[in-house]
């Protein structure tokens, strides 16, 4: 089920409700006669016989699913049964044991329900159909609004419908059609069947005028019929809008096994939010039909439901990103099947716009962060098991390589059709197709809420080419560091050269690993090439001379000046706790602890220009905790060249919005960056400021850059180890100054800046 419109579910709970009976009975065969269905009154009326099998001993009342619909009188076997009606459940009187099938005839009429959000049986001018889902009822399962079941995840049954309509209509259900008779009162009665089993949710009906766009699919183990029913109105324009349905099938197929199903079904209906994916039979928005394919994900999403939804099934509603996320993956394999240029990675461009979503709307839309096999009913069908779901898979294909992933999901397809699974079956099932520790993948990335975050502390020389990484896991919203993450490290020369190496296996929260590097790096990156859904927004590229750039979603921006060579420019939006070494400077209240920034850059040359960071203050934005009690004169920028670094204050200007704006620094430094507030006068003044000094590298190796600010135009600084000996003066002038340190030993320096026109203490570390 795919919904147009995003909204917040208020879930209204209708008594409580065990699904359990699935336990006891089970419903192998429905078969579904609507023998009224009045337009005017919106009214349906008709019987249902269920073949029920017994599942436990010593039974004496099975009991059933029907919603604001009116019980007229039940058989089984036959014979007259009492009954009762007991708010939305049918309790019928009948002692049975275990192994026993009965044949339940129920005959019922009244005014299907149709839920206020989404979901029911909907009356439409001419036309009537349900959707199979309500987002106001527990369960969600909704067949129980147009026939009596058991409207369970787990109980999965074969179909036959009878629908009788007017001559001047045709009812399109699940399955094939078998046969339209003409009665004796003119009336046309529609006989469907569908011989796969299915949960309740996915039986469907649709009445109205059709006309019928058919075609053929040659799959990879026959020839499937496709057959789109649509309106009068929209009929001409199928073949526009499904131009590339074929296509979607067949990439399908390659990556998920074989469509196992009759036909290839969609059916238009008047429903403006969204569509839903019943077997074969696809409810789909009949404005969605427009000639062109500019709703073609929807339609895709739907689809892919054929295999995850409808072919296997969530066991359980709170797993329900195991439908939902597939089919929201999906939209991302149609997009970079369809939009995939020489210079456009449509497919990774549709996975990190739904990341950098996630990660500064999960929690508001959804109302807290949650586990990805636990989310709460009240939100089955929000954000989480959509669009985190989503994530989620493109993270275990990466982690995987395609051929371990899509081999895993086909046997788990093949061997579990028609059935239900849950979360812990499917990583058990990939670890053991695989030979991977998909259950550690489990642990981190399903089986608990939010994000991991991955970082590199700090990458030391230990002589020629090789070099020590020291690596960091912190969590977003999760509540432990997950095991065996697979990472790539890219490294950046200063020519902008780069050197990968994949898949570096580490645990926990700290780990370090000894590298070689063929070039000195300029500084690390990683997950370079996004295979991992992580709490960070990043981005790459390359600067020349007047560039401006604006990442989406990074809240950042950059602007080179007067710049005679290129720069590669990389930006990190981090969405977890920064850390500080040391206390924060004087007049300094508070940091965020929600988010931060690293700027890297790689050049011959050291670029000049602004660095722009966005500060969202307004209700439920990102910085809003921090700053609710501060005005925008409290608004600091905090810098440290690295997170062994104590913050400094930047002098930096707000501009724009109160609650939408700006902080703004006049010199390009790389390192890391937070928003911070304090006093109103802290990084105002132009004297006795440490934030307009910058060090770069740090730790540095042979050479120490030092940025001084143009207001300064000559000072001495003192160089001073641990023990406060004087090892090196040094002269500083406005701009860039190279201090060669080659000839210091390893450790810890202090340099210190101590004249009327400004006072300054820094460190950096000698590797």
């Amino acid at each position: 089920m795919k919904k147009i419109i995003t909204i917040i579910l208020l879930l209204t709970v209708w008594g409580s409700y065990a699904q359990n009976r699935s336990d006891t009975i089970h419903v192998t065969h429905y078969d579904i006669h609507l023998t009224d269905i009045n337009f005017t009154a919106h009214t349906i009326g008709g019987f249902t016989d269920l073949t029920i099998v017994t599942k436990v001993p010593n039974l004496s009342q099975y009991v059933l699913d029907l919603q604001n619909l009116t019980v007229d009188s039940v058989f089984v076997d036959g014979l007259t049964a009492v009954f009762q009606q007991q708010g939305t459940h049918l309790l019928v009187n009948h002692a049975s044991q275990q192994g026993d099938t009965a044949l339940v005839q129920v005959h019922y009429h009244g005014t299907p329900v149709t839920d206020s959000r989404y979901g029911g049986f909907y009356f439409s001018g001419e036309y009537c159909y349900n959707m199979g889902v309500a987002f106001n009822y527990l369960p969600h399962n909704f067949g129980r609004c147009w026939y009596p079941c058991i409207d369970e995840f787990t109980d999965k049954s074969s179909y036959t419908f009878h629908i009788n309509t007017t001559a001047n209509k045709m009812a399109v259900c699940n399955g094939m059609l078998k046969g339209t008779d003409t009665l004796a009162d003119g009336k046309l009665l529609w006989t469907w069947e569908l011989e796969e089993p299915i949960p309740t949710y996915l039986a469907s009906v649709a009445v109205g005028e059709y006309r019928l766009y058919a075609d053929t699919f040659h799959g990879v183990e026959a020839d499937i019929p496709i057959h789109i029913y649509a309106q009068p109105n929209t009929i001409n324009k199928v073949a526009g809008s499904f131009v590339h349905l074929k296509s979607i099938l067949q990439m399908y197929e390659a990556m998920y096994g074989p469509y196992r199903w009759p036909r290839v079904g969609y059916v238009a209906v008047n429903f403006s939010s969204g569509a839903m994916e019943h077997a074969t039979n696809i409810a789909y928005p009949n404005l969605a039909i427009n000639g062109n394919t500019e709703n073609e994900l929807l339609y895709a999403h739907e689809l892919n439901h054929l295999w995850f939804g409808d072919l296997i099934t969530c066991s359980r509603a709170e797993e329900m990103w195991i439908n939902e996320g597939f089919a929201s993956y999906s939209e991302a394999l149609t997009s970079g099947l369809v939009h995939n240029t020489a210079t456009t990675n449509a497919y990774l461009d549709y996975i990190r716009d739904m990341r950098n979503d996630l990660l500064f709307n999960l929690e508001k839309e959804d109302g807290g962060m949650y586990a990805l096999d636990a989310v709460p009913l009240e939100v089955t069908y929000g954000s989480h098991s959509y669009n985190k779901g989503a994530v989620v898979i493109h993270s275990i294909r990466q982690y995987m390589g395609d051929s371990l992933f899509f081999g895993g999901m086909q046997s788990l397809l093949s061997q579990n059709a028609y059935s239900n699974v849950t979360s812990a079956q499917l990583f058990n099932h990939l670890a053991q197709t695989s030979g991977l520790p998909m259950m550690d993948f489990y642990e981190g990335w399903v089986h608990q809420p939010g994000f991991l975050h991955f970082s590199i502390d700090s990458i030391v020389p230990l002589g020629g080419t090789q070099y020590r990484v020291f690596l960091h896991q912190r969590l977003f919203g999760a509540e432990h560091f997950a095991n065996n993450n697979k990472i790539d490290l890219t490294f950046v020369s200063q020519d902008r050269t780069m050197y990968t190496i994949p898949d570096v296996i580490f645990s926990g929260e700290f780990a370090t690993i000894d590298v070689t590097i063929p070039f000195t790096p300029a500084f690390g990156m990683v997950d370079y090439y996004e295979k991992m859904s992580d709490a960070t927004i990043d981005y790459t590229t390359t600067l020349t001379a007047s560039d401006t750039w604006s990442p989406n979603k990074s809240n950042f921006s950059i602007t080179l000046d007067n710049y005679e060579d290129s720069a590669l420019v990389r930006i990190e939006h981090n969405f977890v706790d920064p850390g500080q070494v040391g206390d924060l400077p004087e007049g300094i209240y508070q940091r965020s602890s929600n988010h931060y920034w690293t700027v890297n850059i790689a050049s011959n040359a050291q670029p000049q220009g602004k660095l722009r960071f966005r500060c969202q203050r307004g209700s439920g934005s990102i910085d809003y905790e921090l700053t609710q009690s501060y005005t925008t004169i409290n608004l600091k920028l905090l810098y440290r060249p690295s997170n062994s670094q104590p913050w400094q204050v930047v002098r930096a200007t707000h501009s724009g919005s109160p609650n939408n704006g700006q902080l703004t620094i006049e010199t390009i430094a790389p390192g890391q960056y937070c928003i911070a507030v304090g006093d109103a006068s802290v990084g105002l003044s132009d004297h006795e400021s440490e934030s307009d000094i910058y060090l770069f590298p740090n730790p540095a190796t042979s050479q120490l850059s030092i940025l001084m600010p143009e207001t300064v135009k000559s000072v001495k600084a003192s160089i001073t180890d641990t023990s406060g000996k004087v090892v090196k003066v040094v002269k500083l002038v406005s701009g860039k100054n190279n201090i060669n340190i080659s000839d210091l030993p390893s450790g810890i320096y202090f340099i210190r800046c101590n004249t009327s026109s400004i006072r300054s203490t820094h460190t950096f570390v000698k590797e």
